[in-house]
């Protein structure tokens, strides 16, 4: 994650470009969109160089992203669902008991199979 300096370092970058005068607020958006972008400094420097010698627009944040995830091949982000929790007791048991019914299995080879230890 960036810290606030080198945000200030990447907006400075910017200024020179295109005359823009950040203030609190663009330091703030910035530090999120490269918080969200996973950016790192270095190839936020080479993005914001790379976008000006090629374009006239005015640069925002997703010109950054779009030029780094572009140069590290990298797919767009997708935010991951969180972990899921453990199975109850109640729920293990439950399949135990399907897995011996369906399957055949005993008590130990069913529980060692609900556990990752079956082979």
């Amino acid at each position: 994650m960036l810290t606030d300096d080198q945000v200030r370092a990447l907006l400075a970058v910017a200024m020179g470009y295109d005359n823009r005068r950040p203030g609190k607020l663009n330091i703030a958006a910035w530090t999120e969109a490269a918080a969200r972008g996973r950016w790192n400094f270095d190839d936020a420097v080479e993005a914001i160089h790379a976008h000006y010698a090629e374009s006239t627009e005015f640069l925002m944040p997703a010109h950054i992203t779009k030029r780094i995830r572009a140069g590290a091949g990298q797919p767009p982000r997708h935010v991951a669902l969180p972990p899921a929790q453990p199975a109850s007791i109640e729920h293990r048991n439950r399949m135990i008991a399907f897995l011996r019914r369906n399957l055949g299995a005993n008590q130990e080879q069913a529980e060692q199979w609900m556990d990752g230890e079956a082979s």
